[in-house]
């Protein structure tokens, strides 16, 4: 179950990285820490996406933290773009 909840976090962030540009995709990487991290981020996952348009050659950066609370038992997410 909750790996479909990231899933849907990971494509989502990923929408959100190539939803501000028309410039063609040359490369998409996903990286992941799946083991915690410390008590509260229980995962990381981490996007690259590489573009090629008339100014040239750029990538852009994104993490995604998965969190667990201790106090609520739940899951939460945190979306980080670098630019």
């Amino acid at each position: 179950m909750i790996n479909n909840h990231i899933a849907v976090e990971v494509m989502n962030l990923y929408a959100d990285l190539i939803r501000s540009t028309t410039d063609a995709i040359l490369r998409t990487a996903l990286t992941s820490d799946a083991r915690p991290i410390n008590s509260d981020v229980i995962a990381v996952y981490r996007l690259s996406v590489e573009f090629t348009g008339a100014s040239g050659w750029y990538h852009k950066d994104a993490k995604l933290s998965v969190k667990y609370d201790h106090e609520t038992t739940s899951i939460s997410f945190e979306k980080e773009i670098f630019k």
